[in-house]
């Protein structure tokens, strides 16, 4: 992405944020992995722990692929709503 697409999207996500906090589960469901997630890591090797650290960092960059992406989605579909509005 291009500077300008590079700052709408980090808007995007932190107006995101505001959504989320009214988001009733959302809470719920962190609270609930980070749990888990300690209660994982507490009975893992060292060696299970970098296996774990490894899946998570994969997992985050497909996270934030998967956002791009559907960002770049939305924008493609304003721009189509715009020119339909305007025609």
């Amino acid at each position: 992405m291009n500077d300008l697409l590079n700052t709408l999207y980090d808007y995007v996500l932190t107006q995101s944020e505001s959504y989320l906090a009214v988001y009733p589960e959302y809470r719920d469901f962190c609270r609930r992995a980070a749990e888990k997630e300690r209660s994982l890591r507490a009975n893992l090797s060292q060696e299970d722990e970098q296996l774990l650290e490894d899946m998570l960092g994969e997992l985050w960059l497909r996270h934030q692929a998967e956002q791009e992406a559907a960002f770049q989605a939305s924008l493609a579909l304003c721009r189509e709503l715009n020119r339909a509005a305007l025609a």
